[in-house]
């Protein structure tokens, strides 16, 4: 066999965990995470392993709120077109940092580790 199996995740808790992430809980997610109008927001989501963007969104003037135990983040226009709608039940291994800019990150995964989501967002109007 040329090549050896193994798993190779692009998430690494440990190494965000050393690089100023701090790990959240489910239960005080909307404690940590800011909550309101974002001047800008960028969601990537990817596959975990094998390594593959699956998607990618940036926008200005956004909102993220939290309801019935959701992350929802959709446009601030007339027509709130939704960007991310995601239970909490559902996430895992979430990690979240604020940077000295006043950029907010946060990192989780989804459906077992397979989905990598980021999303990356600067409060104000």
């Amino acid at each position: 066999m040329l090549f050896e199996e193994r798993e190779v995740f692009i998430m690494d808790r440990e190494f965000l965990l050393e690089h100023g992430f701090a790990a959240v809980k489910k239960d005080n997610l909307f404690e940590v995470v800011q909550i309101g109008k974002v001047k800008e927001v960028s969601i990537d989501i990817s596959a975990n392993n094998p390594s593959m963007l699956l998607g990618r969104t940036k926008e200005n003037q956004a909102v993220i709120k939290a309801e019935d135990k959701r992350l929802i983040v959709f446009r601030a226009d007339k027509n709130k077109t939704y960007l991310l709608n995601v239970p909490v039940a559902a996430m895992d291994n979430i990690c979240f940092k604020v940077y000295e800019n006043g950029a907010n990150e946060l990192i989780f995964e989804l459906v077992e580790r397979q989905i990598m989501v980021q999303i990356v967002y600067t409060m104000g109007e």
